[in-house]
């Protein structure tokens, strides 16, 4: 285990395949919660710190790819996957932009831990 694998699969909702039914209303919000975080960013740009804007610039682009993927083609191509001793964690597909929303949460976790403690 331990190695990645490319193993192509369509998905046309969201994480593991959450919202595939109502694929419209996933996109609407996908799209809302995108324009959220553009706004956050332009107002990052002034004072906000190195990792916030990271944070922000990591999930923007995860959720743009993603997006432009399902509006485009129906549906997000996902195709890394990690094989392990864990069955339903060797299940799991995901693409780049998978990995840019994922590093983006963490940023925005650590960050608002790292702020939470400064103001003790």
């Amino acid at each position: 285990g331990g190695k990645a694998v490319l193993h192509r699969l369509e998905n046309p909702g969201a994480a593991m395949g959450i919202g595939k039914e109502h694929q419209k209303l996933l996109n609407i919000s996908v799209g809302a919660m995108l324009g959220v975080l553009s706004i956050r960013l332009f107002q990052a740009e002034k004072k906000g710190s190195k990792a916030e804007k990271a944070a922000l610039s990591l999930l923007l682009a995860g959720g743009l790819g993603n997006l432009t993927d399902r509006v485009c083609q129906g549906h997000v191509d996902d195709y890394i996957r990690i094989p392990c001793r864990q069955e339903k964690l060797s299940r799991i597909v995901f693409n780049l932009a998978d990995v840019f929303i994922a590093v983006g949460t963490g940023l925005t976790v650590i960050s608002a831990l790292k702020n939470t403690t400064d103001c003790k």
